[in-house]
């Protein structure tokens, strides 16, 4: 993703019916939020919802915010999705969890 390129980026709460209206939208790049934009009783039908989109979205600038807390059930899901350009990490307290989500999502900008 060039970074110089991107002058709108839209924060979108993982969930279907949101999801869907990136279809219709033309911003640079999505911020799709897995963190605190879903309640923790609906993130696993929201992770499964996601992959689905990322598996249609390939022309999409998508960035992926996460728990790092929740990092094994995120690599779980999304690690071999190259539809992730970026991993957007909230509320960062320490140089290993930001070491931890950068080797769990290789080849992927971390932020």
């Amino acid at each position: 993703m060039d970074w110089k390129k991107i002058h709108s980026i839209l924060f979108v709460p993982a969930e279907k019916k949101r999801l869907d209206k990136i279809k219709d939208l033309t911003a640079d790049a999505y911020i799709i939020d897995l963190e605190d934009a879903i309640k923790d009783s609906e993130k696993d039908l929201a992770r499964k919802e996601v992959r689905l989109f990322l598996d249609e979205a390939k022309d999409r600038n998508i960035l992926l915010r996460i728990n790092p807390m929740e990092l094994e059930k995120e690599t779980e899901m999304f690690g071999d999705s190259m539809s992730v350009n970026c991993i957007v990490i909230p509320k960062v307290e320490s140089v290993e969890i930001l070491q931890t989500v950068r080797a769990a999502f290789p080849g992927r900008d971390t932020s």
